[in-house]
């Protein structure tokens, strides 16, 4: 609410720098997954608005990909230099991200591959296992098997 108060008053002053803060408000979007509200603000920003702000741009490429459950163009998408500002909310954004990933692996396979499971969380092999193995899977052979998960710790995101 409080970033489309922000928005309201940037539109009333006719403030043209006020396009910055469209990618704040597009990340917490993202962030209590409300990617309807992030696709209509997408469509009100004025064409001048995209061109002039390529963070806003970035953001969307990743609303785009969160709204296809593209989980490695999620991850590619987020891998950028961020602004200060919006670096903590692209940092969150990861986090949940990864943690919606290990859920679905876990609801979807009895053993995945490390390989599937760096896809699905957007790190290395080496980096999968260990935050597997740290959330209540095991390792055997080659595989990782949920074996001690806990479902229901993240809501998934919003219907497209």
């Amino acid at each position: 609410r409080a970033c489309e108060d922000l928005e309201l008053d940037a539109v009333n002053r006719g403030d043209e720098d006020g396009f910055a803060h469209y990618v704040t408000q597009m990340m917490c979007y993202f962030l209590v997954d409300d990617l309807e509200n992030a696709r209509f603000l997408w469509k009100r920003v004025s064409d001048a608005g995209k061109e002039s702000t390529p963070e806003l741009a970035a953001a969307w490429t990743v609303g785009r990909n969160l709204w296809n459950r593209d989980y490695p163009g999620i991850y590619t998408s987020l891998d950028i230099a961020w602004s200060d500002d919006v670096a903590p909310l692209a940092a969150q954004l990861r986090a949940k991200v990864q943690a919606r990933g290990l859920e679905v692996l876990a609801r979807t396979y009895q053993d995945a591959s490390q390989s599937t499971a760096a896809a699905a969380l957007g790190c290395s092999p080496e980096e999968a296992v260990q935050k597997c193995c740290e959330n209540g899977w095991e390792l055997q052979g080659d595989s990782l098997v949920p074996t001690n998960v806990t479902f229901g710790a993240t809501e998934d995101f919003a219907e497209a």
